[in-house]
């Protein structure tokens, strides 16, 4: 299995759980620095790409593209961009596994104590509909769903030999 955009320690999860290969891309050489350490520690290899996610070139598509956080930071256009490029990057046969917050009460509570202790968070969470159009916008198939602590949702999603 290769692993596309992986979130750092998850995708040491999955790549620990089920071996195969990881590219990790971040614009952030903290986070990157971190999850380089991690998969040391773990005796993991892994591609580490510091990149603009929108000007990102990669040479290959992957079985397994994972991402957590990256989509609600994206607005109108750009978000339906970057789901696009989440879609580029997998294989013909591969699948998309994503996590996105979703605009429930749980989510409003976090929002208000972040506000409270003076932390801006600029993202707009996902509505469960939003996301669903934007999957079957490019003709993608969710397998499977579940919540994921209080108000993120995970999509498995299966790509389509068209795509």
């Amino acid at each position: 299995m290769e692993l596309g955009c992986g979130f750092g320690l998850n995708s040491l999860k999955i790549i620990k759980e089920y071996g195969g290969s990881a590219t990790l891309v971040d614009y952030c050489d903290y986070a990157l620095d971190n999850v380089k350490k991690e998969f040391q520690k773990a005796g993991l290899c892994a591609t580490f790409l510091k990149e603009d996610f929108f000007d990102l070139h990669l040479n290959s598509r992957f079985t397994l593209v994972h991402s957590e956080g990256v989509l609600e930071h994206f607005y109108d256009d750009e978000r339906v961009k970057a789901f696009e490029i989440h879609v580029k990057a997998m294989a013909e046969d591969g699948f998309l596994f994503i996590f996105v917050p979703t605009n429930n009460r749980s989510y409003r509570i976090v929002q208000k104590l972040f506000n409270f202790f003076g932390i801006r968070v600029d993202e707009k969470p996902f509505t469960e509909d939003e996301f669903v159009r934007l999957v079957n916008k490019y003709n993608l198939e969710i397998v499977d769903k579940a919540k994921y602590l209080l108000f993120w949702r995970g999509f498995l999603i299966r790509n389509s030999p068209a795509n």
